[in-house]
C-alpha cells in the first residue's frame, strides 16, 4: 500500500511541476507586450493649427499583433479633449481604432509619457508599411512631441512624418514637421501563430500526463497481480 501511495504523490507532484511550467509561459507571453517607438531625447511640443490626423508611418519586419493604441500626454497631467487613434494599411483601410478619453483614466505606460487605450482584441498587422495618426483639432488644447524616434529594434521601422486631410482619417501625406508628431503610439507582441495558445497548452499538457500517469499505474498493477509461479515453471 505505502508504494501505491508514493506512485500517486509522484503523480500529483508532475502534475503541480508541469502546470507551474504552463502557468509561467502564460505569464511571460502576457507580459511582452512592447513599445512601438520611443524618444531619442526629450522632445520639444507643439498645438495643432490643423483640424486633421497627425501620426507616421511604419514598416514591420515580422508579423506582429496590435494590442493597444496610445496618444503622448505632455506633463503626464491628463488629456483636456478625447482623441481618435487609428492604424491603416497603405491604401487608407482603416485596421485599428480607439479613443483616447480626456482626463487620466487612460493608462501612463513607458518614460515617455504615453497613454495607453487597450484594444478588445489583438489586431494582427503582417510585414508591410502601415500608417498610424491621431486626430487633433485647430488650436487643440493637447500639445503634440515632436522628435526623430527609435523603432522597437527588429520589429518596427519608423518611416517619417505623416498627415491627414480635415478630420480622423489615414494621414497619407508626408507632413512638412522636422522629426515626427507624437501624438500616436502603439503596444505590440510578435504573432506566435506556431505557438499554442496557454489554454490550449494546458489541455494537451493535462491530457498528456494523465495518459502517461494511466499507462504506468496499468502496468505497476500487473506487476503486482502478475500470479505467482509454480515450482515447476522453475525448472
Amino acid at each position: 500500500m505505502a508504494i501505491r501511495k508514493r506512485a500517486r504523490s509522484d503523480g500529483f507532484g508532475a502534475f503541480a511541476s508541469l502546470l507551474a511550467v504552463v502557468l509561467a509561459l502564460c505569464t511571460s507571453r502576457e507580459a511582452s507586450a512592447a513599445l512601438a517607438v520611443t524618444f531619442n531625447s526629450a522632445p520639444t511640443s507643439f498645438t495643432s493649427g490643423l483640424d486633421a490626423t497627425r501620426g507616421w508611418q511604419f514598416t514591420t519586419s515580422i508579423s506582429i499583433d496590435v494590442t493597444s493604441l496610445g496618444l503622448w500626454d505632455l506633463g503626464a497631467n491628463g488629456f483636456s479633449n478625447s482623441h481618435q487613434v487609428g492604424i491603416w494599411d497603405t491604401s487608407s483601410n482603416l485596421l485599428a481604432s480607439a479613443t483616447i478619453p480626456a482626463g487620466t483614466s487612460a493608462a501612463l505606460i513607458g518614460p515617455d509619457n504615453f497613454r495607453f487605450v487597450a484594444l478588445g482584441a489583438p489586431v494582427t498587422l503582417g510585414t508591410g508599411s502601415y500608417l498610424i495618426g491621431a486626430h487633433y483639432l485647430v488650436g487643440d488644447a493637447d500639445s503634440i512631441a515632436q522628435d526623430t524616434p527609435v523603432g522597437a529594434p527588429g520589429f518596427i521601422t519608423y518611416a517619417g512624418p505623416r498627415l491627414s486631410g480635415t478630420g480622423f482619417a489615414a494621414p497619407t501625406s508626408v507632413s512638412a514637421a522636422t522629426g515626427g508628431a507624437f501624438g500616436p503610439n502603439f503596444e505590440f507582441q510578435p504573432t506566435a501563430a506556431a505557438v499554442p495558445e496557454p489554454l490550449t497548452l494546458v489541455i494537451w499538457s493535462v491530457g498528456a500526463l494523465g495518459m502517461a500517469v494511466r499507462t504506468w499505474r496499468q502496468h505497476k498493477r500487473g506487476r503486482w497481480h502478475s500470479p505467482a509461479k509454480s515450482p515447476s515453471q522453475f525448472l
